[in-house]
């Protein structure tokens, strides 16, 4: 499932992993779910300034028969790999020690939708360990907008970067300062995020 993996700093990871086919029909059932809730005229909700957010807890549905679920199972499942290389490599950071593999809660996930110059402004996620991001759909910066969908980070005062493809997973310490600069693509931007904690 991992196509490749690079650090941006020994605390945030970048994977890309390979889910075309359930990344594509995740872009038909969120788009589905737009429609079905309150349209793309959403007011802002947390971190997402002028996009789409849904419920936080698409975690505790897995399983449950709803028609994403399966979908979002293949998901999880696949996140699990990258997750414990993570931990890996930096064990310290979650207090524990370098072993084959972990365990761990899931502390949320929802689907962050970006359009039309929407962004995320700066921001934590307290009350858990790691969080991730996970592009399902996004399109690529231009000469016009070289800064769009691009997720920051900033760690002991040093800024860093990464513009996302289709299938980039990012992992990073919940307690790390970041935000999304505005989004220009033609097509929604979706983002599975989600919170992890507890881990042993």
């Amino acid at each position: 499932m991992i196509k490749s993996h690079k650090m941006i700093h020994p605390l945030i990871h970048e994977f890309q992993l390979d889910f075309d086919d359930v990344n594509k029909k995740l872009v038909t059932h969120v788009e589905q779910e737009i429609k079905r809730t309150t349209g793309l005229d959403a007011s802002a909700r947390h971190s997402n300034i002028g996009g789409w957010h849904s419920e936080r807890d698409l975690d505790a549905k897995l399983g449950d028969g709803s028609p994403s679920s399966n979908l979002l199972l293949q998901l999880f499942a696949g996140f699990s790999e990258p997750m414990m290389e993570f931990i890996r490599a930096y064990p310290a950071k979650f207090e524990t020690i370098v072993k084959e593999s972990y365990d761990w809660n899931y502390a949320g996930a929802w689907f962050n939708i970006a359009f039309g110059g929407s962004y995320n402004a700066p921001h934590t996620h307290p009350g858990s360990q790691i969080s991730a991001a996970y592009y399902i759909r996004t399109e690529e910066s231009t000469k016009e907008y070289p800064f769009s969908g691009k997720i920051d980070f900033i760690h002991e005062n040093i800024q860093y970067g990464c513009h996302p493809t289709d299938g980039t997973l990012i992992l990073f310490p919940s307690t790390m300062l970041h935000w999304v600069h505005p989004y220009y693509g033609s097509k929604l931007r979706i983002c599975l995020s989600f919170n992890a904690k507890n881990i042993q």
